[in-house]
């Protein structure tokens, strides 16, 4: 195994992600005001009526998932996409690595640093503006491995949406619509608990409430124990099924590979 040629090019990774402090912080502003724009739109929903859990509890649950969607938030389709389009994949095949193991380590790479640059500052700015708890030290444990999980469940869903710009050669719309529907259906614009009875469980069935959603439940406490571990399960039971999928489109698209340019 070439665990090492992963190590080197997760290192690589985190020195990229490094070079782009200005992004960073421009990310974090971002986030800020995305939550101030969310405090806006919520606080009047409060005014107009009363809401589950209060606004405090909505807020809270925003602001921690603004943080998850940092430390999750992937550019797979562009990374994957650029090389299908000038024709260096032929050249990252010939690596002693699979292109999934790669392009891994170099998402993971990215996210290591934006999750302790972004996605700590907005937890810190989360709980001194809008109330978020520090969590026990069992919660955040568990609070890190979901967030884990819900790392690799994304990039099993991202790697799928990658290989299809095989066929499209277009890999900035591919991310758009994964990242609308993750927003949609994870939790990430809103609190999924206050889903309609009648919904929730098509919510609850779909592999996205595990990419924001359960995180965010396990760093607040409202799932803990045994809950808990069904919802890490339902992370790991997607990924798997994800993975599955993305291996079988990649050897389907290694088939079809046409390199527009090379």
């Amino acid at each position: 195994m070439y665990w090492g040629k992963y190590f080197q090019s997760l290192k690589i990774a985190l020195k990229e992600a490094a070079a782009y402090k200005t992004v960073a912080f421009v990310n974090v502003i971002n986030s800020l005001l995305t939550l101030v724009l969310y405090y806006a739109i919520w606080s009047a929903i409060a005014s107009s009526g009363s809401i589950e859990g209060g606004l405090v509890q909505v807020m809270s649950y925003l602001a921690i998932g603004q943080a998850v969607g940092r430390a999750t938030n992937l550019q797979t389709e562009m990374f994957l996409g650029n090389k299908i389009r000038d024709g260096s994949i032929t050249d990252e095949l010939k690596r002693p690595m699979s292109i999934r193991g790669y392009t891994y380590t170099h998402e993971a790479g990215w996210k290591i640093f934006e999750s302790i640059v972004i996605a700590a500052p907005i937890l810190v700015a989360g709980g001194l503006f809008f109330n978020v708890a520090v969590p026990s030290v069992s919660q955040l444990l568990l609070f890190l491995v979901s967030l884990f999980l819900a790392f690799n469940l994304v990039f099993s869903l991202a790697f799928i949406t990658s290989v299809m710009v095989f066929w499209t050669k277009v890999g900035w719309s591919i991310r758009m619509m994964r990242n609308l529907a993750i927003s949609l259906f994870s939790g990430k614009m809103f609190p999924l608990y206050l889903l309609p009875a009648s919904i929730a469980p098509i919510f609850n069935i779909l592999p996205f409430k595990g990419m924001t959603d359960t995180p965010v439940r396990i760093f607040m406490g409202s799932a803990t124990g045994t809950e808990a571990l069904k919802l890490m399960l339902h992370q790991i039971t997607w990924t798997a099924i994800l993975l599955i999928v993305g291996a079988f489109l990649w050897r389907k698209a290694r088939k079809q590979l046409t390199v527009q340019g090379g």
